[in-house]
Order: C-alpha cells, then structure tokens, then sequence
C-alpha cells in the first residue's frame, strides 16, 4: 500500500476533506445567492414591463373614446354602455386579466362608488373579480330582472303605428336583444311572424303571402312596399294636387258641364253657402256671424278659440274632458226636461263613395289617421269634413258631443243628424300634419270626406 500524503499545515488527511466540503458549500450557497438575485431582478422587470404594457394599453383604451358610466338608471342605457366598451376591448386584443381594470376606470359618481363596496365585499369573500364576474354584477345592479321583464312585454307589445318601417325594424331588434326566447337561440321563422304581426295592416297584408323566413330580407320587402306606396300616393296626390278640371267637351249636353269647385245651387236658384251662424239661426251668411265648435259662443271660429285648457262638450266648463264629466249628458238632460235642441246647417257631395270620380265636385285619395292609412274623399261642396262612425270605433278616437245638432243634407236631398265629432284630430296628409274636426257620420265605402271648412 502506497504511503498516504499528509497535509503539512494540518497534518491529517480529515482536515482536507472538511475543507474541500466548506469550499464547495460556499459555492453552492453563492450560487444560490446569484439565482435568487437574478429571479428578483427578472420580476422586477417583468413587474417593470407589465405597468408599462397596462399603461400602453390603457392609453390605448382611452383613445377609443369609450364612455363613461355615472350610473345612468335606464337599463337600456346601462346595457349599451357595456356593449360599447366591450366591443373596444375585443378590438385593442385586451388581456382577460386586465379589462376589469380598464373598464372600472369609467365608473364615475354613483356608479364608481357602488362598484368600490361590491369589489370590497368580493374580495372579503375570497372571490375572483373576472371579467364574467364583474358583468354579472353590474347587470344585477343596473339591468335588474325586473327590467328585463318589462323589456320582455314590451316586445310582446310592440307595433309599428306611426313609425316608419326602419325605426319600427330597428325597436324590434333592440327588444328582442332582451326578449327571453332570444337569450340561447334566435329562431328567424319567430322572429318573422313576431315582426308582421305588428306591422301596419296595409304593408302586412301585402308581405305575409309572401311566406319570408328571413328576418333581413322580410325588412327590406316590407321597406320595398312602404316606398312603393308612398310613391304611389305622392304620384296621385301630385296628378290632382289643384284644382280638377271639369272636361267641358259635355258643356253642351244639357248644360253638365260645371266650373272646378261649382258650389251645388239651393232649390231656390240662390247659391249654396257654407254654415257660418249660430246654431238655431236661418242661415241668412248677411246677418249671422260665425259659430266655434270648441267654446260654443258666436262670433269665432274654433281655430281662433281663445278658450284655455281643456274644454268639456258636455257642460261647457274648462278643466275636463266629456268624458270625465260629472254632469248629465247633454241629450239626456235635453230629452228629462223636453228642452229642444239647436241645429245647423251642413252639406255634404255623398256619403258612400258613390260619384266620387264626378271631377267637378270631388276627387279621393289617402291621408293618415292614428297610424292607419285610410281612403280620403276631398269634397269641394262639404261645408265640414266627416269620418265614419265604423273607424272612430275601429281606431279607438275619441269622439265628444257637439252643442247642436247639425242637419247634413246629401246631394239626394236625404238628411242625417250628427250629434258627435272628433275635435282637433290630427290628420296627416302628404306628411303634412292637419288639426281638423271630424264630424261623425255613418259612411259607407269611406272612411273620411275632408270638406272646405
């Protein structure tokens, strides 16, 4: 065995091998001191780097101009603000982990101080603020099921009335967003039949033959027909937009030949006048003055009324309508104590459509009423305009009690007593808006003869 070499300081061989393991164990620990410092300045860095990446990306949220949120109480609004800020997340590739953050920062006033008590009460629930968590919570608090559920009947409800096609399209697409049934699936052939039953009866009864189950197409179809008719009616309002010309090619045929806008004669030869006298009076246009529907004094007319607030056509008061009067109905009370009504004078070319295309004394078309396009006879001989008793009912107008009764003498000498009018009813024509009375009358083949009062 060869001789084993001793240190000469130590003088051992254990010695040197205790050494050699301090060595090494001073290595391995400064080893372990430079990997430590070498992971901590690697965190400060990327600590470095994510503050300045959520602050890259914040600058670039914000020069999205997303809106802020003051805690607006209609839900409608509250739901498009989150749509809106959404949609810029997805387009800036924002990180999961950060859009809670970025959208918090717009919560202003109400709204800012609701979401620091929701994130305090979550974070002592040890629950994870997500960006799912966050809009559940900010749905509970500004779009509540109860609203939904208004959202819901209101969808139900809808109908296009006066709306045009588009805007009527365009209610029915943010609704059905909160519909219930739209929720998990859409189900076009729903949405189809949903969308025609509310469309004016006009364009529905054109586009249901049709079958579309395509919501897209269906509102272009129906766009399509509410162009055409109103084209068609710009078109005929256009050809007979002045007077209509009597063809007087027949002058000479036992003299049928009239001027445009001939007032029908009096049995007596003496020129017909419109009604302008008191109720009750002889009609004498030299000596009686003006009668105003709206007050029932003499004197002015309704459009010159000076009467304010409403006006009751039952007592004549102010304060009430006719039909939240208190007091006896006017017939009633003439007919208890035998008081005889006044009456007027009123005229009217026909009453049933019958002669309408005689150009001498009147021509049709169509106007609006209540959303409903309804056919229009403008008669040049009418002392008053009219509208028939089946589409007051029909479009649920309100018709109040006129002061007299007025005694309207057709053009075959018959007579028919009104008694009610729509007063003040707003009739479209050409997308002009007129304020006319309407007296009620049982017409047949006609809904409304605008006359020259």
């Amino acid at each position: 065995m060869p001789p084993r070499r001793v240190n000469a300081a130590t003088g051992t061989p254990g010695d040197v091998n205790a050494q050699m393991a301090k060595a090494m164990s001073d290595m391995a620990a400064a080893v372990a001191a430079q990997t430590v410092a070498k992971i901590q300045r690697d965190q400060l860095k990327q600590q470095r780097e994510d503050k300045a990446a959520d602050s890259r990306g914040l600058a670039d949220f914000r020069r999205h101009n997303p809106p802020q949120f003051h805690g607006d109480v209609d839900p409608e609004k509250a739901d498009l603000w989150l749509q809106e800020v959404e949609k810029i997340l997805n387009v800036i590739n924002c990180p999961e982990d950060s859009m809670v953050k970025y959208v918090t920062y717009l919560l202003l006033g109400d709204a800012e101080y609701w979401w620091k008590n929701a994130k305090s009460m979550s974070e002592n629930a040890q629950e994870e603020i997500t960006w799912e968590v966050f809009q559940a919570k900010f749905l509970e608090r500004y779009f509540p099921q109860s609203a939904r559920t208004k959202l819901d009947d209101d969808f139900l409800k809808l109908r296009q009335g006066n709306m045009t096609v588009g805007a009527y399209a365009a209610r029915f697409e943010t609704l059905s967003r909160y519909f219930k049934f739209f929720r998990q699936t859409v189900d076009e052939a729903y949405m189809c039949h949903r969308f025609q039953e509310g469309l004016k009866d006009e364009i529905q009864d054109m586009v249901v033959p049709l079958g579309i189950q395509q919501f897209q197409p269906l509102v272009e179809k129906c766009k399509e027909i509410e162009a055409m008719k109103n084209k068609r009616l710009n078109r005929r309002n256009n050809n007979t937009g002045g007077p209509i010309r009597a063809n007087h090619s027949n002058s000479g045929q036992g003299g049928q030949g009239k001027k445009p806008y001939q007032r029908p004669q009096r049995s007596t030869g003496e020129q017909y006048r419109p009604m302008t006298a008191t109720p009750g009076s002889k009609g004498d246009s030299s000596t009686t003055k003006p009668y105003c529907f709206r007050c029932g004094d003499p004197g002015h007319y309704a459009n010159n009324c000076t009467a304010m607030g409403d006006l009751c056509y039952n007592c004549r008061q102010t304060g009430h309508l006719a039909r939240d009067c208190k007091a006896p109905k006017a017939g009633a009370a003439n007919h208890s104590y035998n008081v005889t009504r006044q009456t007027a004078p009123g005229r009217v070319y026909s009453m049933d459509g019958q002669g309408a295309t005689h150009l001498n004394e009147s021509f049709q078309g169509e106007c609006e009423i209540a959303g409903t396009i309804l056919p229009v006879l403008f008669d040049t001989g009418a002392t008053h305009s009219f509208i028939s008793m089946d589409y007051v009912e029909r479009l649920k107008l309100s018709a109040s009690p006129l002061p007299f009764d007025l005694m309207v003498t057709t053009a075959a000498h018959k007579i028919v007593t009104a008694d009610t009018a729509c007063m003040l009813c707003p009739v479209t024509i050409l997308n002009k808006k007129f304020l006319v009375n309407l007296i009620c009358l049982p017409l047949k083949n006609l809904a409304v003869i605008l006359g020259m009062d």
